[in-house]
């Protein structure tokens, strides 16, 4: 097989530069399984012939940097032209423990393979693209959409257990379908294991899952599979009371209806009731993301308003958290759609009155909180005027002018809703009236734009991911 890599000169000069040396040189692993797959290349690694000191001296010679990344395990970092390339000397496993293994180099192309996890991750090919395919499997496991290990399962997990989780991340990335093979048994076997892997390569590997196109199909088997209490010791109730099924299908299909990649931080805050940070080593970003999710799933707060507050992506992990907490919705259930494009809406407005506004009638901490109550006001009457109290959006006729500009220039710049100058002068029921008017006809617009970007969405959802 013959692949259309889309190497860089830079790296191309690195592999030139060996084999030049006489040494064998090759991309292997993830590159040439996406480019086969039709999936973006995130990384080149190199896998040679040449030995660690070798590479340092042939790639020091023409001028670039070598970094001594990963001597101990035969890995070298080439700097050329501003970009880094990880080159490793082909290796073979002297001894492993399931979490590190003890390498020697290895004399052939084919025993650095059998070290390596699956055949889809054991192909290497060649400056021109030509595809060396040592276990004589990957190409044909990957044309079959099939995951693999290597040789016996059960001897390539005790060698590193976190292949199990790598075994269920690359399932969710590419959408393979599981199968109740001897591989998937393996890891069913040794589940108790993990508990022997550092919280934060557990924690990688379980985002990574969260991320994969099919998360929600494979989150599921690997909960039935192996538990994911054995890497979240304080799980949700859900884990423990054998529910697990029908709040992941609500949140799958919430997303897949709001056209919104699933979000790892509202798919936490449905299975765990700690923070990640505790219990994966997650990063702070993501825990904060959790807690917010978690805190305003059960809040009193609506679609628009969510939105407003939080941004759009954030509001829609609310949203479907809290369909997760009923169990629902089901293919059939359409009602998702509509909340996101109220999300959507709340999101492009911004509150038109500023602290200055306000002064000096509130000052200090009276000021914030009467700015943060007509604020959530506002939100609350979807964006515009309280109907019942018109006068606390705004504080005296003095700030009018100045508030109109701000207002006219805000509905200019972030939605289709457009405001008489004369009604802010008088602040008379119609004004509140034809505000309300033009929110609704905003939302039934907004919603036909949202139906158009959901037309084309960049990740698909069907019936088959879960």
């Amino acid at each position: 097989m013959r692949v259309q890599l889309n190497l860089s000169e830079n790296l191309k000069k690195i592999m030139s530069a060996l084999s030049a040396e006489d040494h064998t040189v090759h991309v292997v692993g993830g590159a040439v399984r996406n480019t086969i797959l039709g999936y973006p290349v995130k990384d080149y690694d190199l896998a040679t012939s040449a030995s660690p000191t070798a590479v340092a001296v042939i790639c020091g010679d023409v001028g670039m940097e070598v970094v001594p990344t990963g001597i101990d395990h035969g890995t070298v970092t080439v700097v050329c032209g501003g970009e880094a390339f990880e080159v490793t000397t082909w290796r073979r496993d002297v001894a492993t423990d399931g979490r590190r293994a003890v390498v020697a180099f290895a004399e052939t192309i084919e025993e650095d393979a059998q070290r390596r996890d699956f055949t889809m991750n054991a192909l290497y090919a060649d400056i021109e693209g030509n595809v060396t395919d040592p276990t004589g499997q990957g190409v044909l496991d990957i044309e079959a959409r099939r995951l693999r290990f290597i040789g016996d399962a059960d001897a390539r997990i005790r060698e590193d257990y976190l292949r199990i989780m790598r075994y269920f991340r690359f399932m969710s990335q590419f959408g393979f379908v599981f199968e109740d093979d001897a591989d998937f048994r393996a890891c069913q076997t040794h589940m108790s294991s993990l508990a022997t892997v550092s919280k934060e390569r557990l924690g990688a590997e379980l985002l990574g899952i969260l991320k994969g196109q099919s998360w929600a199909r494979s989150l599921s088997r690997f909960q039935e599979t192996c538990g994911l209490h054995h890497i979240m010791p304080r799980s949700h109730q859900y884990l423990v009371e054998g529910s697990f099924e029908k709040p992941m299908k609500a949140l799958h299909w919430a997303f897949a209806q709001m056209g919104v990649a699933p979000q790892p931080a509202a798919i936490l805050a449905v299975i765990t009731d700690r923070s990640p940070k505790d219990e994966l080593r997650l990063s702070k970003a993501l825990a904060d993301d959790v807690e917010t999710v978690r805190d305003y799933k059960y809040s009193h707060m609506d679609a628009m308003s969510l939105g407003h507050f939080l941004g759009f992506e954030k509001a829609c992990s609310v949203l479907a958290a809290r369909r997760a907490e009923i169990g629902a919705p089901s293919p059939h259930d359409k009602s998702c759609a509509p909340e996101a494009a109220r999300a959507a809406y709340g999101a492009m407005q911004v509150f038109p009155v500023r602290a200055a506004d306000l002064m000096p009638e509130f000052t200090g901490p009276a000021l914030g909180a009467e700015l943060r109550r007509q604020r959530k006001a506002w939100a609350a009457a979807g964006c515009c005027l309280p109907e019942d109290e018109p006068q606390d959006v705004v504080f005296g006729a003095r700030v009018l002018g100045n508030l109109h500009s701000r207002v006219s220039v805000q509905f200019e710049n972030f939605g289709p809703v457009s405001i008489a100058s004369g009604c802010l002068n008088e602040f008379a029921p119609s004004f509140v009236t034809a505000q309300r008017a033009d929110v609704e006809a905003a939302h039934t617009l907004q919603m036909e734009e949202y139906a158009a970007l959901r037309a084309a969405p960049s990740v698909s959802f069907t019936s088959g991911d879960f």
